[in-house]
């Protein structure tokens, strides 16, 4: 079972794997939100939101990516979902 410092550590690899796939494919945040949430009407606030952190003080950080959201990412960027979380569990491990 994950302690609640696992589950941050966990959210932040994957975060982290994203944001490296982004830079590697040269995506901007515009083109990858309107790729992975074309349904919203701001994609690109949605990516800045996962991936940068918002608010101020001790609440700042990036939202918190939800599966379904994992998914859509991960299919834009050619990636695995299942792949990025058993990565992510190996480097909190």
């Amino acid at each position: 079972m994950l302690s609640k410092q696992d589950m941050d550590a966990l959210h932040e690899a994957i975060r982290v794997s994203l944001v490296a796939r982004q830079e590697e494919l040269k995506l901007s945040d515009e083109k990858l939100g309107k790729q992975a949430f074309g349904f919203m009407a701001a994609p690109r606030m949605k990516i800045q939101a996962l991936f940068v952190a918002q608010g101020k003080g001790e609440r700042r950080r990036p939202q918190v990516i939800n599966i379904a959201e994992l998914m859509n990412l991960c299919e834009a960027m050619g990636l695995s979902w299942q792949d990025e979380i058993r990565k992510a569990l190996k480097a909190i491990s």
